[in-house]
């Protein structure tokens, strides 16, 4: 079973990246495993002034991870950054049409400290009751696949690759992205496929939901039809 992850951290997470793999190994799974160090003082080009600069983060991410797609992202929460978090860092992405259907994981070492500090920021009256339920909606329908301790957080990776299959929208993106230039042959029942080659559908379906749920509908209806004997 050959799987590919990314891990988001401001430090750089190579020795554990390398034991992951090994793990892995252990239990089957052939995993390829990348790194984006968001927030490290090393990737001084993400930075403005030392802070995070979003677009550019965006901008990198597309053009180091072109063509690729993930079965999971693991991202820190704590990214040294006093404006930009990794629950923010995930909804910039998806604003940006990244990762939308991706199975996400979120850990920290300091997990019951974070809870605790939006906690105490209102109950001292340094952010408002709105911001407070800003912060737990957005934690909420970010549909994470975990919350996890940083010194975990590997073992759960293996075990979520593991226990789930990817996802029909994982699958689909990776062969998009894998086979860019291979075009759709015609009679799609909708004109927004049709002829076109899958670097321009995986764009259209990343940024019109209700066009992604046609493309699934249709592509299964077309596999059934390729696959069912005439009578």
């Amino acid at each position: 079973m050959k799987k590919r992850i990314l891990i988001i951290d401001n430090e750089p997470q190579t020795e554990e990246i390398e034991k992951m793999i090994r793990d892995a190994h252990n239990v089957g799974i052939e995993l390829d495993c990348d790194q984006y160090n968001v927030g490290s003082t090393e990737e001084t080009a993400l930075l403005d002034k030392g802070i995070l600069n979003i677009e550019k983060v965006i901008q990198e991410y597309k053009k180091r991870f072109r063509g690729k797609s993930y079965s999971l992202i693991a991202c820190d929460w704590d990214l040294n950054d006093d404006n930009i978090d990794g629950i923010e860092l995930l909804k910039q992405f998806a604003a940006n049409n990244i990762w939308k259907h991706t199975p996400k994981m979120l850990y920290s070492g300091l997990l019951d400290e974070k809870i605790n500090e939006k906690l105490e920021l209102y109950k001292s009256e340094k952010i408002s009751k709105d911001k407070l339920r800003s912060h737990i909606k957005l934690l909420i329908n970010s549909d994470l696949r975990g919350f996890h301790k940083r010194e975990d957080y590997d073992k759960q990776i293996i075990a979520f690759l593991k226990d789930e299959e990817d996802t029909l929208d994982v699958i689909v993106e990776e062969i998009l992205l894998k086979f860019p230039d291979f075009e759709f042959k015609g009679g799609w029942e909708h004109r927004s496929f049709s002829g076109k080659t899958f670097d321009e559908v995986a764009k259209i379906i990343s940024s019109d939901e209700n066009l992604h749920k046609k493309f699934k509908r249709e592509l299964i209806e077309e596999c059934i039809a390729y696959l069912t004997k005439s009578v």
